[in-house]
């Protein structure tokens, strides 16, 4: 790449560039010099002692510190010689005290082989319309708990006075983990008053491997069945119910023959409030019952800030974490903030309200709201925008609804709920969190083109709306009639126009009934006629139909071949060849297709004589839990299975 970019940027001189060390050295040189310069900053964890090691990281955090004037990252070494490292970024203490979320819910989980001596990353985050949002790092050499411990203690030590939005050392509401003993001790230890709740992903997931083990002798026919008695008391709709269930479940002739399953149950069920979704109606989950915000933000870890590449040592890591995590979060935050919206936004912040009318919506208080249901008659839903509730079975919790997007379309107010798209004060909001200035003017966050005519004021009366309706009609009739005639040139011009438009449709009909005529004499013609009927049948808007019609006769002939972008083969290279592929196409890496070896080297290609099966090969077991249960077989050994 570098030569690349030598001879690019010199063109003809390149021939002195690349014989000049001085420029273009070889690979050895700038590995001896990588290893020269490196080591001398990040040096080898395997090569310094836990007291070099516990300094090199102290002196990070004090320049880390000191160039940003303030205490965002601690190290400690614990007293059975582990170490503990806390980190919370300028950014992460703007989300802590500026976003109301992070005193309501936070999602915790860890990571390893980030770095190549196996350090543990812990992300505390929480969540929002742009995804999950940072609100510190642990990181850790030992998942005990008494390192978790420490490592929170330091956490804790570094956040400002009013984090978790003005709940400070109190912590969150709620916490949302997966079955880790340790990490939930620890937390426990650091926010006593915290709520502890469980992913209910990971409890479907551990039931189903225990399922699968084959020390529990539970038969294969009868674990789908096993496994949609816990389903059924995760998402019951009431307490009675999850009893109901686990009373049946004991009687049942399955379970009764599997006694491991059974006190499995028992056990379960006696810590039914940290998994059933039931015993969460009162708390402010935001329709949260997974923590896989977390899985996502370990994705972006290692995929975006890391790409792939586990860390030099934990000096490095160290230093991606306060630079390049909370640089990601910012480039993130500011897309949302001027209104990019990116495809990995989750369409549950994007509700559509084509069948909320305006007529449906109407003020009853302070920021409260009553939304009648589109599809029950006589019924309707409160909407409160001061806390972002809803009394719909969605939105009882806080998660976003389709009758709080109304009450934003309508009425212009202002929620972190749905996504930004008009919403001013969001926009600011999210700008705020990314750069921690607030001082720039509302027009920077104004549309391009304004299209107000469904907004109505949070409080305008009904007199003002007649009135208001009453003058937008009146400004029309003025407008129409302001509206100047034209000349005869102009005449002119919209005749020839029409004219023209009149000979393409005649032109149009020509040519169908042309059509028709061909595909009446040919029945050849009818299977493509019919699938030409399908596809039109599909076309819902009209820029889909006028990119059809554009397009139509495109994708026929040798000239499409040309225009796909692939790059023929040598006819050398087609000769040679003992497996047929058809036409001048490469043959891909990997392995080779199904009925395209042959046993002779005949080129036409004759499936009934020739042709040689080639055998299927096993497919590798599924990572998702639903299709595991559908086929009945275990889940895939990967992490997302552990």
């Amino acid at each position: 790449m570098h030569q690349m970019d030598l001879q690019m940027e010199h063109g003809a001189n390149y021939i002195y560039q690349a014989a000049d060390r001085a420029f273009c050295p070889d690979v050895q040189f700038c590995y001896r010099l990588y290893k020269k310069v490196f080591d001398e900053k990040y040096p080898s964890s395997s090569s310094t002692s836990s007291e070099q090691l516990i300094d090199s990281l102290e002196t990070a955090c004090r320049t880390f510190n000191a160039e940003l004037n303030g205490e965002f990252c601690k190290v400690k070494e614990t007293a059975s010689g582990k170490i503990a490292i806390a980190v919370c970024t300028p950014l992460m203490m703007r989300v802590h005290t500026l976003h109301r979320a992070s005193g309501e819910l936070v999602f915790m989980d860890a990571s390893g082989g980030v770095d190549r001596y196996d350090f543990r990353v812990f992300l505390l985050l929480t969540h929002s319309v742009a995804g999950g949002l940072p609100l510190g790092c642990l990181i850790v050499s030992s998942e005990a708990t008494e390192v978790i411990t420490d490592a929170l203690s330091l956490y804790k030590e570094l956040l400002p006075s009013d984090a978790f939005f003005g709940r400070g050392n109190r912590g969150p509401q709620v916490f949302l983990t997966d079955d880790s003993s340790a990490e939930r001790q620890s937390l426990q230890a650091a926010f006593p008053e915290a709520t502890l709740l469980l992913c209910t992903f990971h409890v479907l997931q551990a039931a189903w491997r225990f399922l699968w083990e084959a020390r529990n002798n539970i038969q294969k026919e009868s674990r789908p069945h096993l496994l949609s008695i816990i389903k059924k008391m995760v998402y019951a709709q009431s307490d009675d119910e999850i009893v109901n269930v686990y009373d049946n479940a004991c009687r049942d002739d399955v379970v009764r023959n599997n006694p491991k399953f059974k006190l499995y149950l028992e056990k379960q069920f006696e810590r039914k409030s940290l998994w059933a979704v039931t015993f969460r109606k009162d708390l402010p989950v935001r329709g949260n019952n997974t923590n896989n915000y977390c899985e996502a933000a370990m994705h972006v870890l290692k995929d975006k800030i890391f790409c792939r590449t586990r860390a030099y040592n934990t000096q490095q890591l160290l230093d991606f974490l306060l630079t390049r995590l909370p640089a990601y979060y910012e480039r993130r935050l500011l897309n949302l903030a001027n209104g990019r919206r990116d495809a990995t936004v989750s369409r549950r912040y994007l509700y559509g309200t084509e069948n909320i009318k305006r007529e449906m919506v109407q003020s009853v208080g302070d920021f409260i709201f009553e939304v009648k249901s589109e599809n029950e008659h006589g019924k309707s839903y409160q909407v409160d925008m001061n806390t972002d509730m809803c009394s719909c079975p969605n939105g009882m919790t806080g998660a976003p609804c389709k009758h709080q997007h109304a009450v934003i379309k309508f009425f212009n107010v202002s929620s972190c709920n749905i996504f930004p798209i008009k919403d001013i004060k969001a926009r600011r909001h999210f700008f705020q969190l990314a750069t921690g200035h607030d001082n720039i003017q509302e027009e920077w966050f104004q549309p391009l083109v304004d299209n107000r005519e469904d907004i109505i004021e949070p409080h305008t009366s009904s007199t003002n709306l007649e009135t208001e309706d009453t003058k937008f009609e009146t400004d029309n009739n003025n407008r129409i009639e302001e509206i100047p005639t034209h000349d005869s040139e102009d005449e002119f011009d919209i005749h020839t126009t029409n004219r023209q438009n009149d000979d393409i449709i005649q032109q149009l009909k020509k040519t169908m009934d042309k059509l028709l005529k061909e595909i009446e004499n040919n029945d050849e013609l009818l299977p493509a006629a019919d699938s030409f009927i399908k596809k039109f049948e599909k076309l819902r808007t009209t820029s889909a139909l006028s990119t059809a019609l554009f397009n139509f006769g495109e994708n026929t002939g040798v000239s499409s071949v040309v225009r796909r972008g692939i790059i023929p083969v040598q006819p050398s290279a087609i000769a040679r060849r003992t497996t047929y592929v058809g036409g001048r196409r490469c043959l891909q890496s990997g392995r080779k297709p199904i009925n395209a070896k042959f046993s002779n080297n005949t080129k036409k290609r004759n499936l009934s004589e020739s042709c040689q099966l080639l055998p299927r090969k096993k497919h590798k077991a599924a990572h998702s839990i639903s299709q595991c249960v559908k086929n009945n077989e275990s889940l895939g050994k990967c992490h997302h299975a552990k």
